[in-house]
């Protein structure tokens, strides 16, 4: 017997909506052109490199964060429903976020995508030591000697495994941050839209110039200012940033509204902790340099 709205063939019962999607014809040549081409007008005239998405190291594309996909998102409409799996044990977490994204007036569903993160990642799994005494008093599973190059050349830093718990907001946020990027790419095709593609003629200084030249003079000044004698006993790594640095930073951060991983990734750090002293004036000008 046939319900109202549904349909039957050979006992499958199928509702009206999925019949009306699965006969639906593809989109016109004009849709998908004129889709690719509001999403490359976003990028171009509201999305700022370094805050709505980030070039990848060795490739010619740019990866989403969090604010650009959430930019995207609203912009066509797609609600977003995360499903999260979580894997715990003593030694570490990890969250697979599997987000369906759905159009806001009709319900129906545009894409999925998919995201993981673990506290195991190098960013996430270890932290530098506060002082000699921290690093000695934790077991010797629990701490190593990490090798860097710098300004000053190499160095060494003194780590310790990070307590999984103190981390795993970060690593959820960061698992949910990766599948609405997945879910912003596969919805909307918009993968070629993050391809770097070289612009033919003059231009104005971008961003990234600019905040090179800022950052230029203030790590010059530091190296020359900063003495062998600030270094912590022990220790070869650069001299640390203060706690009223950090605050600073934190606070600028905030009232920028500049998302905290964007910031890590510019300055390659896994938590605001480990930024260094030279870091502190370069930090600033990035950030003054990206607010609206």
């Amino acid at each position: 017997m046939r319900g109202p709205g549904s349909n039957t063939d050979g006992g499958l019962r199928v509702s009206a909506r999925e019949l009306v999607v699965s006969n639906a014809p593809p989109m016109s040549v004009e849709s998908i052109r004129e889709r690719s081409l509001h999403v490359q007008a976003l990028i171009k005239d509201l999305m700022v490199d370094g805050v709505h998405f980030m070039q990848i190291k060795g490739t010619n594309e740019k990866s989403l964060t969090k604010q650009g996909a959430e930019m995207l998102l609203s912009a066509f409409h797609i609600a977003v429903d995360p499903e999260i799996t979580e894997v715990a044990t003593a030694d570490f977490v990890r969250y697979t976020v599997k987000i369906t994204g759905r159009h806001m007036g009709s319900g129906i569903v545009v894409g999925v995508g998919v995201g993981r993160c673990s506290s195991n990642e190098e960013k996430y799994k270890w932290r530098r030591a506060v002082c000699r005494e921290e690093f000695d008093a934790t077991p010797e599973a629990l701490r190593r000697i990490k090798w860097g190059s710098g300004e000053r050349g190499t160095y060494t830093v003194q780590q310790i495994r990070t307590n999984p718990e103190d981390v795993a907001n970060t690593v959820l946020k960061m698992a949910k941050k990766r599948a609405q990027a997945d879910l912003c790419l596969t919805a909307l095709a918009a993968s070629d839209a993050f391809r770097t593609q070289p612009k033919p003629g003059a231009q104005q200084p971008t961003r990234d110039q600019v905040r090179q030249a800022a950052r230029a003079p203030a790590v010059s000044t530091e190296v020359t200012a900063a003495p062998a004698a600030f270094k912590p006993p022990g220790n070869d790594a650069p001299r640390p940033a203060t706690a009223a640095q950090r605050s600073l930073i934190a606070k600028k951060l905030d009232e920028s509204g500049i998302p905290e991983n964007a910031f890590f990734a510019q300055f390659e750090l896994g938590r605001l902790e480990d930024i260094t002293f030279a870091q502190v004036d370069p930090a600033l000008a990035w950030i003054r340099g990206l607010r609206p």
